[in-house]
């Protein structure tokens, strides 16, 4: 079954520089690559593809955004914000989980229970829209798009009800808080089971969250 937690937001950001090219004053073409770890037929893929459209309708032509999913241009989700920072490619569809260790407000989004819906994921977004803009801004990258993406959760056959019923269960978690979420309502049971005694040590033993750093 799904237990959601929230939605992730997938983010595009590009070089500084990108948004100047669209000055009217300007007569030639410019043709940019945007790389995406993920296939077409993804999520992100289709909201890229929808991005290239709407680049080439609002510039009458003049600026042409081709699309490289599946890891095309060979880098993954991680290494985009190096990749862009360094020129390397001038765009890059990202899931901002792979930015979280990059500045503390990427990982707004993987806080448990933020979000629950699409409509709930777009108002947290346009909420916090400033202050992403204003850590891509510190590292010389304008946030191009924000999208929702598929939800964080645990994706297990059996019923998740109760905490105990994470007694068991090997989970790997993409993020550091969504790894401590698990691992908290495992101590309650421990701890409880255990006669209040803080047993977070022998449970992180025998069920281990682990997180892809």
């Amino acid at each position: 079954m799904k237990h959601t937690m929230k939605l992730v937001v997938n983010m595009a950001v590009g070089l500084l520089a990108f948004w100047g090219l669209t000055n009217p004053a300007i007569s030639a073409d410019f043709k940019f690559d945007l790389a995406n770890e993920y296939q077409a037929s993804s999520l992100p893929g289709q909201t890229d593809a929808d991005f290239a459209k709407i680049v080439a309708i609002t510039s009458g032509g003049r600026i042409e955004v081709t699309n490289h999913p599946g890891g095309g241009l060979g880098f993954k989700s991680r290494q985009h914000f190096e990749a862009v920072t360094d020129g390397a490619v001038p765009i890059a569809s990202t899931p901002i989980s792979s930015l979280e260790k990059i500045e503390p407000i990427f990982d707004l989004q993987s806080l448990p229970f933020i979000t629950t819906t699409v409509n709930e994921t777009e108002a947290m977004f346009i909420v916090a829209k400033p202050y992403y803009e204003k850590a891509f801004n510190k590292h010389n990258q304008t946030l191009l798009y924000g999208a929702p993406w598929t939800p964080q959760g645990i994706w297990e056959q059996t019923k998740i009800r109760a905490p105990e019923d994470l007694k068991g269960l090997k989970i790997k978690g993409l993020q550091r808080a969504g790894c401590r979420s698990v691992e908290s309502c495992r101590s309650i049971t421990d701890s409880a089971q255990l006669g209040g005694r803080d047993s977070r040590v022998e449970q992180r033993h025998d069920h281990r969250c682990s997180h892809v750093g």
